[in-house]
């Protein structure tokens, strides 16, 4: 899940945060915290690790062909949404072929 600054206190899941404390969330969970301002982006790009990714496709809706391209693989853009940051499609691919082993 991608990382934020939080811009004043904040209560989430019943822990409490600090102004320019950090906070992990998933983008749904960030949408209206930022657009409130209580939240900020990190700034800079954000490597994802293949288990970062791994999780990101566990909570891919399997049945919605629009998040999967026409090879049956995810399209990066859906795992950027959940992810919240940019992968290559090369990351994706290897974490798919781990995925699709389990």
């Amino acid at each position: 899940m991608p990382k934020f600054i939080v811009n004043s206190k904040l209560e989430h899941n019943g822990q409490a945060y600090s102004a320019d404390s950090e906070i992990e969330l998933s983008k749904k969970a960030a949408e209206a915290l930022l657009e409130l301002n209580v939240i900020s982006a990190l700034s800079g790009p954000k490597e994802f690790t293949q288990e970062q990714i791994l999780e990101a496709m566990a909570e891919l809706d399997l049945e919605n062909k629009d998040l999967f391209t026409a090879d049956d693989v995810p399209t990066t853009k859906a795992l950027e949404d959940i992810l919240g940051g940019n992968i290559t499609a090369e990351q994706r691919n290897s974490a798919w072929e781990e995925f699709t082993k389990e």
